[in-house]
């Protein structure tokens, strides 16, 4: 079955909304506040098999405000989050 590759992007009311690099089971993904400057990034990864098709965030998943200032980070393992860091005050 054909699997996306490439760079994707999803916009919405004609402003950038969420950026995916794709490289064979490896996704980097960003989404964006209505300005433009980055909300959240981070990887997700997929798994196929024969019976199933399993999609799931790892590793560091990033989250900014409105002035890019990073408010937290949650850490992923196979899809569940094991942890995070709050930055703010």
């Amino acid at each position: 079955m054909g699997e996306k590759v490439g760079v994707w992007k999803t916009t919405f009311e004609d402003k950038l909304y969420q950026k995916d690099k794709i490289r064979k089971n490896i996704t980097k993904t960003k989404f964006y506040h209505s300005d433009g400057d980055i909300f959240e990034k981070g990887q997700s990864k997929l798994d196929i098999s024969d019976a199933q098709r399993h999609w799931y965030y790892f590793g560091d998943w990033k989250y900014y405000d409105e002035n890019g200032k990073l408010l937290y980070i949650k850490k992923y393992a196979d899809g569940k989050k094991v942890d995070s860091i709050s930055f703010q005050k």
